[in-house]
């Protein structure tokens, strides 16, 4: 009799056990993941690296797209309405980041990965810089609030081509490890293992592109670029940029005759090998100049990967793209 009672409550409670588990188990399917969008494709690229397989992130601009030219369509009001997480470059460059925030309602948590990086191009007193890093490094800032500090930049005070310096891209792998393990922290491990790895990889990338660059000799390393891209680049590996077809951080802008033509004697003065173009951009100006000076026009990617069939379908192999085409030209 007692034998029985036992084998009967045995059974009770591994019945329990199941149902239990059955019921932890339906309310983790129930659980949806994650909702992970970037605004570019490189950084969609370098958060996916770090997310590995358990999110898939989303990127607003396409590939082979001009991402200063980049107009919202409502598939991306959409996308915003339904992101947890937005990482975005900051700087400046998403210049139709509010009104799309706006449009779309959204509360997502906005991560600004050019937060703790030192700009390029920034030109202004201690206070401004105060103003700066306050702004940069507050994580509970508004959408509102962000948009309007890097409004203030927009018109080209900083370079926001930040992610052509590998070092930064490694600053962005901790930003994104860091917000995806606050947001799912059943996954912090992995994000931070995963990022460990990338930055590994990216730390070779840096070593493989300086090696490069010590191939040219040093009086031939200097940039003429269609528009301020490579200031991180140039200023990492020792190189000069010694002007752009048009003033600015932006493809967009106009460029004028008379600094053209300033560009074309400086060029020849300090007899410049190539021009760089960005691989979305109309190179007619470029080609012009160069028709001139008897130079090469060559193709770069700057802001924008392409399709997986591509040249420069990751960040990694944009990066070894652009550092064999600069070598090339100007060794």
């Amino acid at each position: 009799m007692g034998r029985r009672i036992t084998l009967f409550f045995q059974t009770l409670c591994f019945m329990f056990v199941l149902t239990a588990c059955g019921a932890a188990s339906g309310r983790d399917s129930d659980v949806e993941p994650l909702s992970v969008v970037a605004t570019t494709g490189i950084i969609a690229d370098v958060a996916q690296q770090v997310a590995g397989d358990h999110l898939a992130i989303r990127a607003l601009i396409p590939p082979d797209s001009d991402l200063h030219g980049f107009q919202p369509t409502p598939r991306d009001v959409a996308t915003i309405s339904g992101a947890d997480l937005l990482f975005v470059n900051g700087l400046g460059l998403e210049t139709f980041l509010q009104p799309l925030l706006d449009q779309a309602d959204s509360h997502a948590q906005i991560i600004d990965l050019s937060k703790g990086i030192t700009p390029q191009g920034a030109v202004h007193d201690d206070a401004d810089a105060a103003h700066d890093d306050a702004d940069h490094n507050d994580p509970t800032a508004t959408n509102g609030e962000m948009a309007a500090h890097d409004d203030e930049h927009e018109h080209g005070e900083f370079d926001p081509h930040l992610w052509l310096d590998p070092t930064n891209v490694a600053h962005w792998a901790d930003a994104i490890a860091a917000a995806l393990a606050d947001a799912d922290p059943t996954h912090a491990d992995d994000y931070r293992a995963n990022a460990d790895r990338y930055q590994a990889e990216l730390a070779t990338l840096d070593r493989w592109i300086a090696a490069q660059i010590e191939t040219i000799p040093v009086d031939q390393r200097k940039l003429v670029v269609d528009h301020q891209a490579l200031s991180y680049y140039a200023a990492h590996y020792d190189l000069t940029q010694v002007g752009t077809l048009v003033e600015g951080i932006s493809t967009m802008a106009e460029p004028s005759a008379a600094a053209l033509a300033t560009l074309q004697q400086q060029m020849m003065a300090e007899d410049v090998r190539a021009i760089f173009v960005s691989h979305t951009v109309n190179p007619q100006v470029a080609q012009s100049i160069a028709n001139d000076l008897g130079l090469q026009v060559i193709p770069i990617y700057t802001g924008s990967l392409t399709p997986p069939d591509g040249e420069a379908p990751t960040y990694l192999t944009m990066m070894r793209y652009n550092t064999e085409a600069i070598v090339e030209a100007l060794r």
